[in-house]
């Protein structure tokens, strides 16, 4: 394929040098991309982009580097990222993954997914993940870490169809207008391959992790979060009407684990990392850092919480709040998360 930047507008310039980057990185990959698309993609992705700058960087009116911070350690969601590609392996088996299996993870920030996989499976069991994110602070970030990565909405895909064995959509889903979820699920089906998988993460609407949203992120954080999740039922509708022959929805363990010496520690260290991961910081225009730490421990205390049995599922699932471990010698600190 030849690859070459043409004369035209930025954002085409730019997609022509990530599509080189990539052919460098990852020709299999590269060699998804539908090159016609490209043009179209470049006029239309700041329509996308305009409502949603989130995760761009401080100066340009996000929280993305304070997001990269918090993901600097990415088996922080090692336990939600193996079972994120249990669903997306054939027959939901790990070991089914291969290095030649081509997955795109369409709202995947700076990388986090792709290296936590290299920490926790061994290589021959690692596919070949693109990353791509409506955030370019984002997709600068997954190439500091030399990931193959396109700047993309995952509303409107650059790749061929039936170019992808697998999908991910995880942890931003919510982040998606209402009315352009729709389109994804129809976007992700496009680029699936035959008996490919696509799997749509996100938080439950009425659990306590949107409740932690609701109260705490939207509320001190500066780009605030008032955005709504989704329901089973909202999930199922979608991928049905996507087309998808066979919907499966269920709940997912996805717990953050944080490692630290001491009780102590371990509180402060997932406060820290609660205050970076949602940007947390009119906290410390209101009190001191020690003092915001504090109410952020408390509060995820009092909020990540879960009646298992509530939701039909099995008392031992999972670890149903925020506690305190000792495993291979190390102390280490759960917060419960349950996603569909």
């Amino acid at each position: 394929m030849d690859v070459k930047v043409l004369n035209t507008s930025a954002n085409e310039q730019k997609l022509w040098k990530q599509l080189a980057r990539l052919k460098e990185i990852s020709p299999s990959l590269a060699n998804c991309v539908d090159l016609e698309r490209i043009k179209r993609v470049a006029t239309d992705i700041h329509f996308y982009a305009e409502n949603n700058s989130d995760f761009e960087s401080q100066k340009e009116g996000g929280r993305g580097d304070v997001y990269r911070l918090a993901q600097r350690i990415p088996v922080v969601r090692a336990i939600g990222i193996l079972n994120l590609f249990r669903l997306v392996a054939s027959e939901e088996n790990l070991e089914n993954l291969l290095p030649n299996d081509l997955i795109l993870d369409a709202l995947g920030g700076d990388g986090v997914l792709v290296r936590a996989l290299k920490q926790l499976l061994p290589e021959s069991s690692i596919p070949n993940i693109l990353t791509s994110d409506l955030s370019e602070e984002m997709i600068r970030g997954a190439v500091e870490y030399r990931i193959p990565a396109l700047w993309q909405p995952a509303q409107q895909l650059l790749l061929k169809d039936r170019s992808m064995d697998g999908v991910i959509l995880a942890y931003g889903t919510h982040h998606i207008p209402r009315a352009q979820r729709l389109i994804v699920c129809k976007e992700g089906f496009r680029v699936l391959k035959y008996g490919g998988r696509f799997v749509l993460h996100d938080f439950e609407e009425g659990s306590p992790v949107a409740r932690w949203f609701k109260e705490i992120v939207d509320r001190y954080s500066y780009t605030g979060h008032d955005v709504p999740h989704f329901t089973r039922e909202e999930i199922a509708s979608y991928l049905i009407e996507a087309e998808f022959r066979s919907v499966n929805v269920h709940y997912v363990y996805d717990p953050f684990i944080i490692s630290g010496k001491s009780e102590p520690e371990l509180r402060k260290n997932l406060s820290r990392y609660l205050m970076e991961m949602y940007g947390l910081y009119r906290l410390k225009e209101q009190m001191n850092e020690e003092n915001a730490l504090n109410f952020i421990y408390e509060r995820a205390k009092e909020i990540f919480q879960y009646d298992y049995e509530k939701v039909g599922l099995d008392k031992d699932f999972g670890v149903s709040k925020i506690a305190v471990y000792e495993q291979s010698g190390k102390l280490k600190i759960y917060t419960f998360q349950l996603t569909v």
